[in-house]
């Protein structure tokens, strides 16, 4: 729950902007009555200019330096491996890659058929910038209706919230 706001500006900024904001000085807002991760804030609000590709390195970067920091914190209250976490991040990775290609989409910015080739591609260039095994990646599956959507490598635990029910793709869900 942490991570998906520093990872959708990470994307955001990669694709649809000019300069990534400094992603490791981010801080994040946290209403304790309902437990929802809402509201950030940079504490340095220098951005790195540059192209697609530096924009990506440079995000990937200051995401490797905040959820380090983030890891340290949660290291207090509960304990995570190293390699739940790095599922965590490429579930999120994929997911919120995933829904801006379906932005696309519907925006008529791609085509349909394009998504699977422009996910692997796009994700490959994550995967290799956060340095996380391939491995730690789920896959990009499709419902018979045709609708794509992540078989995750971790549970986000979010069906343990109120509100919470199991996401497409958990792979704690009960067939």
């Amino acid at each position: 729950m942490l991570i998906w706001q520093p990872v959708t500006i990470a994307l955001v900024t990669t694709y649809y902007t000019q300069a990534v904001p400094p992603i490791s000085t981010m801080v994040q807002g946290f209403n304790r009555q309902n437990g929802v991760v809402g509201q950030f804030d940079f504490s340095c609000h220098e951005w790195q200019l540059g192209d697609q590709h530096q924009r990506l390195e440079y995000a990937a970067k200051q995401l490797t330096l905040l959820l380090t920091q983030l890891a340290e914190q949660l290291n207090h209250v509960c304990r995570i491996s190293p390699a739940t976490r790095e599922k965590l991040l490429a579930d999120t990775i994929m997911e919120m890659l995933l829904r801006g290609l379906k932005h696309m989409v519907s925006s008529r910015l791609l085509e349909q058929q394009q998504i699977h080739p422009t996910f692997a591609h796009e994700l490959q260039h994550w995967q290799q910038a956060l340095k996380l095994p391939l491995t730690r990646f789920g896959r990009l599956d499709v419902t018979c209706d045709g609708e794509y959507f992540v078989q995750r490598r971790a549970c986000c635990m979010h069906y343990r919230r109120a509100d919470g029910d199991y996401c497409q793709g958990c792979p704690q869900q009960k067939n």
